[in-house]
């Protein structure tokens, strides 16, 4: 049904524990700390990319940029695509279901049966698609280090989700019959529907959207006729001035100075309201409102400053002070960073004198993806290590994910047996690191958990938690960290009254 699909693409959370001044750029809107992991996995559920490491305030637009821009990142052979969430933009190689009508599999039980091609589309799609839910659900149940928060430094947590995942594909190949999905497929509610986020990574295109439809109503002729309407609305703009701009910028500096901001440079509840009344006060007759006018100007003012901040970002760029613009190396640089962020087009040179003051506003705590790590960076990170020759031989995984000489052509494409083929070189090369890393990794891994290096922060961590004064948190942290063994059995004890009675016979003794 969805000719030359090559998987499912999407990402979700995993808590992730970072020091105390990090935690802003890795929290979510659920207020949750956590990374973004983007993955991509073939029907048989076994993963073909995937990119942990993003902060979790990281918009997914940004996640894929960089998935995409990456020399061993997803590549896209002409004429094949991903299945993607409505969250993503419908463009060449991602389709997407329709917006603004049901695209979720619950929406179509007990009988609710879809009334337009769209609407068949949608549930089709979403069936298809659900091999990524059904992968993250069975992921994270499989390991219970993904579903809890880890003392680990946060390079080596990222690390671990690599690793599950690699440990993951293992076991599709090796077990003809996965326990995972035995157990998975138990539990009710198995559908996953993260919030999805309306971004625009891909750029969308006229051929495409129109390619979509005629796939939509080929997909309906099949079972009913029908057809849609296209209803949309006009929004009202104004033009600032440039008084009232900078009248904006003051009340923001202030409410930024007394504390109204918080994390991912959102306000607090009310500040815009209060902003709108002292607007009033500078600006008299102005007649701008918290919403949608003053609303509006921060987001557009916060997405001219990402575009700049990533930029600036990037090597070959620079911030020319005297001129408030944006420069580049080279013609070649800025080729390149247009292949993948065309967004930015019109902002080489542009003078944008605001940008320190909105780095002031928004930028304190924006996410920067430099933990951001592919299975080869992970192989790459192991092999710089000392006395390791293990890898030296690993092939790039997202090498089996194209040709290196050329893309395939359209007749190519056809044969079923030659698609088949390339999901299994793709897995196999994935296989294969899996193979000659888990090993190396396993053992690292083995020795930090049996090292006492944790036990002093995470019990002073634990014991301050469960109350315990700071006199009775150094001596029973003392007199457990004498014998390991100790630390091992209070960190597998379930419920804190069990902890607390535990603790407590190492103070009495």
């Amino acid at each position: 049904m969805f000719k030359n699909c090559l998987g499912a693409l999407n990402r979700t959370y995993i808590k992730v524990k970072v020091p105390e001044i990090d935690k802003p750029r890795y929290r979510i809107r659920k207020g949750e700390i956590a990374t973004n992991v983007l993955g991509v996995c073939n029907p048989n559920m076994e993963f073909i990319f995937v990119l942990p490491g993003w902060e979790g305030s990281a918009s997914d637009s940004r996640v894929l940029r960089d998935a995409i821009s990456r020399p061993n990142g997803i590549k896209i052979p002409t004429g094949c695509y991903y299945l993607v969430n409505a969250g993503y933009t419908n463009g060449e190689g991602f389709l997407a279901p329709y917006r603004g009508t049901r695209h979720h599999l619950s929406e179509w039980r007990d009988g609710c049966a879809p009334i337009n091609h769209q609407e068949y589309f949608n549930m089709k799609h979403a069936s298809a698609r659900n091999i990524i839910e059904r992968y993250f659900g069975v992921l994270k149940m499989r390991w219970a280090i993904l579903r809890s928060l880890s003392f680990y430094p946060i390079a080596t947590q990222i690390k671990t989700i690599t690793t599950c995942c690699l440990i993951h594909n293992l076991i599709r190949r090796e077990m003809t019959l996965d326990p995972g999905e035995v157990e998975y497929d138990r539990m009710e509610n198995v559908d996953i529907n993260e919030e999805d986020d309306i971004i625009g990574s891909i750029a969308s295109s006229d051929r495409w959207t129109n390619w979509r439809d005629e796939l939509a109503k080929q997909m309906f002729a099949m079972e009913a006729g029908g057809s849609s309407n296209d209803n949309r609305g006009d929004e009202s703009r104004r033009t600032w001035s440039r008084g009232e701009k900078e009248a904006l910028l003051v009340l923001l500096d202030e409410a930024v100075a007394s504390g109204q901001r918080c994390d991912m440079g959102a306000f607090k509840p009310g500040t815009l309201n209060m902003i709108e009344r002292q607007l009033a006060e500078m600006c008299p007759n102005s007649g701008l409102r918290a919403t949608p006018h003053i609303e509006s100007k921060l987001k557009k003012w916060k997405k001219q400053y990402g575009i700049i901040y990533d930029m600036l970002n990037k090597s070959g760029f620079g911030w020319n002070d005297t001129l408030k613009c944006v420069e580049v190396d080279s013609d070649d640089a800025w080729k390149a960073y247009m292949q993948s962020n065309p967004s930015a087009k019109s902002w080489r040179d542009k003078p944008f004198s605001i940008y320190e003051r909105l780095a002031n506003i928004f930028g304190k705590d924006r996410a920067t993806g430099h933990g951001a790590q592919t299975p080869i960076d992970l192989v790459n990170d192991i092999n710089m290590e000392p006395d390791n020759d293990q890898f030296d031989d690993v092939g790039s995984p997202m090498s089996m994910n194209q040709p290196h000489s050329q893309l395939p052509t359209q007749s190519q494409l056809r044969g079923k047996r030659k698609a088949k083929s390339k999901d299994v070189d793709i897995v196999s090369g994935l296989n294969n690191i899996a193979d000659k890393f888990i090993d190396k990794l396993a053992t690292q891994l083995d020795k930090l958990e049996k090292s006492d290096i944790n036990y002093p922060q995470y019990l002073a961590m634990e014991l301050d938690r469960l109350g315990f004064p700071i006199t009775d948190n150094l001596k029973i942290s003392k007199a457990m960290r004498s014998d390991p063994s100790n630390v091992e059995v209070f960190k597998i004890i379930k419920t804190d009254a069990q902890k607390i009675e535990f603790a407590c016979g190492f103070l009495d003794n």
